[in-house]
C-alpha cells in the first residue's frame, strides 16, 4: 500500500476520526497538547493519551492517563510556574496498523521560579509519538516521547513580572 492509500485507509476506517482530516492532524494533536499544558489544564492534556498512554521525558516513564493526569497537576502546583510551547519540524508518517508516527521538534519557554527567578529556561529536544484513532477524543498519544537535546537559559528583564499571566510593565 502507497502513501496515499494509507492515509485514505486510515481515515476511511471504521473508528477512525472523521474522514475530513485525511490523516492523524498531527499538528492538532500537538497543539491540543501544548495548549493544555500551557492553560494548566492536567485534565485536558491526559485526555489525549490512549488510556493505557505512555508518555517518557528525562527517563521517567509514566504509564496511564491517571498516572498522566497526576504527573501534571505536580507540574502545575506552583502557580508561578509558566510554560509556552512551541513545535516546528512536524511531521506525520500514517501506517496500515491504524496508528501513525508523529515526530517533532519542541522548543519550550519555561519560567520556573524555583529553578530561576531571574532567567527563562529554553529547552529544545525531540518528540517521538505513535497516535492512535479513540471515539471520544479522535487522535491521541499511544505513546510520547521527550528527548531533550540542549537547555539555555535566558535573562529575563528588569520590568518583568514573575506574577503568571501579568504583562511586562
Amino acid at each position: 500500500m502507497n502513501e496515499s492509500e494509507k492515509v485514505e485507509h486510515l481515515s476511511s476506517s471504521p473508528g477512525s476520526p472523521s474522514a475530513d482530516r485525511q490523516a492523524p492532524d498531527a499538528t492538532a494533536i500537538l497543539w491540543r497538547f501544548s495548549d493544555a499544558v500551557d492553560k494548566r489544564l492536567a485534565g485536558a492534556a491526559a485526555r489525549l493519551f490512549a488510556r493505557d498512554g505512555v508518555f517518557r521525558r528525562a527517563g521517567e516513564v509514566i504509564c496511564g492517563r491517571a498516572n498522566i493526569e497526576s504527573f501534571y497537576w505536580s507540574r502545575m502546583a506552583d502557580p508561578g510556574r509558566v510554560t509556552r510551547h512551541v513545535w516546528s519540524n512536524v511531521s506525520c508518517q500514517p501506517s496500515a496498523h491504524w496508528d501513525a508516527r508523529v515526530e517533532a521538534v519542541l522548543t519550550t519557554y519555561a519560567l520556573e521560579p524555583q529553578i530561576s527567578q531571574t532567567h527563562l529556561q529554553l529547552r529544545v529536544g525531540n518528540v517521538v509519538c505513535r497516535c492512535v484513532p479513540d471515539a471520544d477524543e479522535g487522535w491521541v498519544f499511544a505513546e510520547h516521547a521527550y528527548e531533550r537535546l540542549f537547555v539555555a537559559y535566558l535573562p529575563l528583564s528588569p520590568t518583568t513580572s514573575l506574577n503568571a499571566g501579568a504583562p511586562p510593565q
